[in-house]
C-alpha cells in the first residue's frame, strides 16, 4: 500500500509533463520567449484528445537510481486519462475526471481516490481539467542565454508561481521545425528527475469516454481512499 502511494505521488508530478509534451504550433525561427509561450498556450487550447506511446525515465538523484518506464497513453479533455504501462511491470491509471483508479496486476491491487485530492499539486490537476495556463501556472525562462541548444531546440524552464511542496520545475525542449516537445523533465523540490517523451501521437481523434472508465476485476483488493466523497 505504502509503495503504491508514493509512486501515486510520482505519477503526479509528471502529469504536467505529459500535457505540456503535446502541445504543438506552426513552424517557427527566432521566436522571442513570449512568442514561444503564446504559441505553447494556443496549441494547448486546440487540444481536445490525443493518445501515442510514452517513454519514461526516472531518476533517484540521493539513491543515484534510474528506471525505465514505457507503454500506452490517452488523454481526453476535461480530465480523462489512461496510462497503460507496459515496462517495467503492467499497471493501469485510469481517470474518468472525477475519480482515478490505480490498477496493478501483479499484486491485484486497485487504489481508487477522487481526483480533486489524488494530486498533492495542484498544477497537474489544472492541465489535467484544461484550465492550465502556462503564464498564470509558470514562470517561463530560456534555460540557456540563447535560449537554444546546439540542435537549435528552444530550451524553457517552467518554475510554479504558486508555492508547491513537490514540484520544483518543468523542464522543455522544443522542436523549432514542429513545434513539438521533444523532451520534457520533470523536477521534484528533492531535484529528483522524471523525463517523458510521447511517440506517435494522435490528435483530436475523438476518443471515447468508455476508453476513461475501470471496473476492478474479480478477487482484486480494492483499496478506497477516506476521502472519497459519498464513499
Amino acid at each position: 500500500m505504502a509503495n503504491l502511494r508514493q509512486w501515486a505521488v510520482r505519477f503526479a508530478l509528471i502529469l504536467p509533463t505529459a500535457l505540456l509534451i503535446l502541445l504543438s504550433a506552426l513552424p517557427a525561427f527566432s521566436l522571442t520567449l513570449e512568442e514561444v509561450i503564446d504559441r505553447l498556450q494556443a496549441s494547448y487550447q486546440k487540444v481536445e484528445d490525443f493518445s501515442g506511446r510514452f517513454h519514461q525515465v526516472s531518476t533517484l538523484k540521493s539513491l543515484g537510481q534510474t528506471q525505465e518506464a514505457g507503454g500506452l497513453v490517452y488523454m481526453k479533455r476535461p480530465g480523462k486519462m489512461r496510462w497503460e504501462y507496459k515496462v517495467p511491470e503492467a499497471r493501469l491509471v485510469v481517470s474518468d475526471g472525477q475519480t482515478l483508479w490505480i490498477y496493478t496486476p501483479e499484486s491485484k491491487q486497485v487504489i481508487i481516490q477522487d481526483v480533486s485530492t489524488a494530486f498533492s499539486s495542484e498544477v497537474p490537476l489544472g492541465f489535467l481539467t484544461g484550465k492550465g495556463n502556462i503564464r498564470a501556472d509558470f514562470d517561463v525562462k530560456f534555460s540557456t542565454r540563447t535560449g537554444t541548444n546546439k540542435q537549435g531546440f528552444y530550451l524553457l524552464d517552467l518554475y510554479p508561481k504558486r508555492p508547491d511542496a513537490t514540484l520544483g520545475k518543468v523542464s522543455l525542449e522544443v522542436n523549432p521545425k514542429t513545434f513539438l516537445v521533444d523532451k520534457a523533465t520533470v523536477y521534484d523540490v528533492y531535484a529528483n528527475t522524471t523525463a517523458i517523451a510521447i511517440k506517435g501521437m494522435r490528435l483530436n481523434v475523438g476518443l471515447a469516454d468508455s476508453k476513461f472508465t475501470f471496473e476492478p476485476p474479480p478477487g482484486a483488493e480494492v483499496l478506497k481512499s477516506p476521502l472519497m466523497p459519498g464513499k
